[in-house]
């Protein structure tokens, strides 16, 4: 019996009705319910069934039907014959049609399977697991579906289940109406890019056909369906019709975050942070100083603490760590990223220029943000300091340009510092405040009399060349001599030193010059401290100031704050001074407290990072990109951990 499925036994064939030619359909099922209750048309139905190309198949048919009159063969054949019956009554539905079709062409083949061997209870099972299989390969249908509908046929006296296939509730769905199409685009195209607000959001947008735009359409066509879609429908439909996130991109800032001076400044930077500065601050959950901030992820259990934190009993006088910088702001600095197809390229409201600017200078600290005073501080100062002078915000605005404000120099910035240094001592009483910053060129501007051979001129210049004062050196005859600089050339101060050749003197030229007085001792040893570094070192409160590594903008967390500021700012964007003057204070106020505390947490583990080389866990937050106009580089991790990180990854 293992042998019938490879048997020849003929295969009874069925002709399924044309799907493809609707009038074929309609013919066919038209015919079925007029004449099925009529015995004659029943034999024309099991005619068009029957394959009758081949009469050594219809003979083998016949014999088939004869020999299996009586028992169960000839419940079998009752069972086919009420099978084809029933198709022909289902001829309209093909779904359900194609099920009782299955089942006849089931028990054909049994019939024929049976009518080669006498069938025992064994040979029975395997005739019907091959009747299976043919019905199915005949049929197109699995064969796990040809054993359920055969069982279904069986148990309910020759009734199937009427399938629900294509017989749910339709709903109305509006991105396949034209005219909804081209309403939904043409508020997209008008709302992409806007003046004064945010650019089109995919929440925005969602927000408006769930409550303008879905409802009218159900309304005026009298449509049924959901009122509502979720964003990611939302998104599909932006996609399917045909916008895109658009963005415009710029180039990558390359730096030198991995110069070998840069890297020992760092090195010296976060070693005196972590080991001297840190362990200082307000760091700690309890009074015991157990539990350090850094050890909780709810930044909200430090709100009730004054100060944020508390400081290490052992620390008499605790260091509050000041952070500053400047940043400016355009009048036309607007969003680079709208909804946008293939006719939308956004050249129309990109300006050409920048426009007006204005620069913020802020200090910050991570105890209570920007060092500024509540109305209400403000008032209690004035009420016990009635002649006080201080300001009641140290954040300083500068309207840029020859006719406006001017520019930000050295003078500008000492200023600053010292009235927030004024506010500092009034917000943190009893406190060491420690300044952080950059390495801008304004920050560490020198003295204007220190010896410097860049700013000499070849040849004795009285009008450009700032007034250096006197040195001392030591001659041939090693003798001490006196040097007046002033305003003398290198030409100059080189020939009363007796360092050129007197033969040569038309031949040397302003970068010969340069090297050979960057050599003598006391220029090589004109370590001149910035004047800022020296304003605040002659301060009775006892201040210091300590200097970022060059590059490493990741350590100063004032420049997330500026970049969470910016984005106010560009979602804002109104194109003209007056609205960027409401608008940036408006964008200082955004960044909350918890949000600062949260930077400066970060720039903390790059610190930590840095300084134990991304052992126990620092690898996470190390290899974070900074996403700003400097970030850390593969080279620096790859120094740090041993594993080189490509572009690739560090983009991710």
């Amino acid at each position: 019996m293992s042998n019938l499925r490879n048997s020849s036994t003929p295969f009874i064939a069925f002709r399924l009705p044309s799907i493809e030619n609707e009038q074929e359909n309609e013919q066919a099922s038209g015919q079925a319910r007029s004449h099925r209750h009529g015995a004659d048309d029943e034999a024309e139905q099991e005619a068009e069934l029957t394959d009758g190309d081949d009469d050594s198949d219809e003979d083998a048919e016949v014999d088939s039907d004869s020999d299996c009159e009586a028992g169960d063969n000839a419940a079998e054949d009752d069972i086919g014959t009420k099978a084809v019956h029933s198709f022909s009554s289902f001829l309209a539905g093909q779904h359900e049609a194609r099920k009782y079709l299955v089942v006849a062409a089931y028990h054909q083949h049994v019939k024929a399977l049976e009518a080669t061997t006498s069938a025992t209870s064994n040979e029975r099972r395997e005739i019907k697991m091959t009747a299976y299989a043919r019905a199915a390969e005949l049929t197109g249908a699995g064969v796990s579906s040809v054993r359920r509908w055969v069982k279904e046929y069986t148990d309910t006296d020759g009734k199937l289940a009427v399938s629900k296939r294509g017989k749910h509730s339709k709903r109305a769905t509006p991105i396949t109406d034209p005219q909804f199409c081209a309403i939904v685009r043409a508020f997209i195209r008008g709302n992409a890019i806007q003046t004064g607000k945010p650019n089109l959001r995919l929440s925005s947008f969602v927000q408006w056909l769930n409550t303008v735009m879905i409802p009218d359409f159900i309304a005026d066509d009298g449509k049924t369906g959901r009122s509502t879609v979720s964003e990611e429908t939302g998104r599909r439909w932006l996609h399917r019709l045909g916008f895109r996130q658009k963005r415009y991109r710029k180039g990558i800032f390359v730096d030198g975050h991995d110069r070998e001076d840069v890297v020992s400044a760092r090195i010296a930077f976060v070693k005196d942070l972590v080991e001297n500065i840190l362990p200082r601050t307000h760091r700690y959950l309890d009074k015991k100083g157990k539990t350090s901030t850094d050890d909780v992820e709810d930044m909200a259990a430090r709100d009730n603490i004054p100060m944020g934190g508390y400081v290490h009993p052992s620390v008499n006088r605790p260091i509050v760590l000041v952070w500053q910088d400047e940043s400016t702001f355009a009048v036309n600095d607007s969003e680079n990223s709208f909804w946008g197809d293939e006719t939308m390229s956004g050249a129309g409201h990109a300006k050409k220029s920048e426009g007006q600017k204005i620069m913020v200078s802020g200090f910050i600290t991570e105890e209570k943000g920007f060092l500024r005073l509540t109305d209400a501080e403000y008032a209690g100062y004035k009420k016990d300091n009635p002649l006080g002078t201080m300001k009641q915000s140290g954040v300083t605005y500068l309207e840029i340009g020859k006719n406006q404000d001017g520019y930000w120099t050295n003078d500008s910035f000492k200023k600053s510092l010292l009235e927030n240094i004024e506010i500092g001592e009034y917000m943190f009483p009893n406190c060491q405040l420690v300044f952080m910053l950059d390495h801008s060129g304004n920050h560490r501007k020198q003295p204007e009399d220190a010896l410097s051979v860049d700013k000499m001129s070849l040849t004795d210049n009285t009008k450009t060349q700032p007034m250096m004062h006197d040195t001392t050196f030591v001659d041939a005859n090693g003798l001490t001599v006196t040097q007046a600089i002033g305003k003398k050339g290198l030409l100059t101060v080189c020939k009363e030193r007796g360092l050129l050749d007197e033969s040569k003197l038309g031949t040397y030229k302003k970068k010969d010059l340069q090297d050979i007085l960057q050599r003598q001792a006391d220029f090589a040893a004109e370590n001149v401290v910035p004047i800022v570094e020296t304003t605040v070192a002659k301060h009775p409160g006892g201040h210091v100031v300590k200097w970022i590594p060059k590059y490493h903008c990741e350590l100063n967390p004032i420049e997330l704050v500026w970049n969470r500021m910016k984005k106010y700012a560009r979602k804002h964007c109104g194109y003209s001074i007056h609205h960027l003057r409401d608008t940036i204070p408006k964008a200082l106020d955004s960044v909350p407290l918890v949000l600062i505390r949260r930077f400066a947490r970060l720039c903390r583990d790059y610190s930590r990072a840095y300084h134990e080389g991304c052992k126990e866990g620092c690898i996470a937050a190390a290899h974070k990109t900074y996403k700003s106009h400097r970030r850390v580089f593969g080279t620096t991790l790859q120094e740090l951990t041993g594993v080189r990180f490509d572009e690739a990854m560090l983009a991710d």
